[in-house]
């Protein structure tokens, strides 16, 4: 019987033994996880700062564009607005759009029309929009069903408050995985911080300057 008990306390310890080894790895691991994820973020942010738009040429406000907004590229929606003023939307852009007798809208829908040809995105494209000859929009998801870049909408009463809790998931995908969340804000923030200024986002500035005010600090502003 005894001799049982010190077998089972052996194999214990064996286990033990184990056990602490690898937790003794883990904590090595996490430690070089951490310094390559600082190493990584020092990377992408000593990365050196676009030109900025007011000196960039044509080709360069057209790249940097495609970049931030890069979705599907063998087809792009176009706004549309009816006669009335009643109705807008968006629709995929068409090469026989209102090409008789091609298109014989709205007899046919487009969805169903044998004649679409979509419009791929092209850099005239991108161009016409930016002067304004046009307004489209992207299908952010790919067909590997990934997606480059997220948009958020904050426009009820409680818009402020709901940007400023906006969190952020690779947070605390991080944190649940017992990761470094070094270089991972736990709220994304809607505000660009640059060397002598911050950009706000569309309907802040008056929130901005008031709380400044109520600080004794002053603003300058500039578009």
């Amino acid at each position: 019987m005894l001799q049982h008990a010190d077998s089972l306390h052996a194999e214990l310890n064996k286990l033990q033994a184990r056990l602490d080894e690898i937790n003794q790895e883990r904590e090595h691991l996490e430690k070089e996880i951490e310094i390559l994820q600082n190493k990584l973020f020092e990377a992408i942010t000593s990365v050196t700062t676009p030109t900025p738009l007011t000196v960039s040429s044509t080709e360069e406000k057209i790249k940097l564009f495609r970049s931030l907004f890069r979705g599907r590229e063998d087809v792009y929606p176009v706004r549309w607005e009816a006669k009335t003023g009643e109705k807008c939307g968006y629709s995929p852009a068409c090469s026989n759009e209102w090409k008789r007798p091609l298109c014989i809208k709205p007899r046919i829908k487009c969805s169903v029309c044998e004649n679409r040809e979509l419009v791929p995105v092209t850099d005239e494209v991108i161009q016409a929009h930016i002067t304004g000859k046009h307004t489209i929009g992207v299908y952010p998801l790919l067909p590997d069903e990934t997606c480059c870049f997220l948009a958020a909408d904050f426009d009820k009463v409680t818009w402020k408050e709901d940007a400023a809790a906006f969190q952020n998931p690779e947070f605390y995908k991080a944190q649940a995985m017992r990761l470094s969340t070094y270089g991972k804000e736990r709220i994304i923030s809607c505000a660009e911080d640059f060397d002598k200024h911050i950009g706000l986002p569309r309907g802040c500035l008056g929130e901005a300057l008031e709380l400044l005010k109520v600080h004794g600090i002053r603003a300058d502003i500039g578009v």
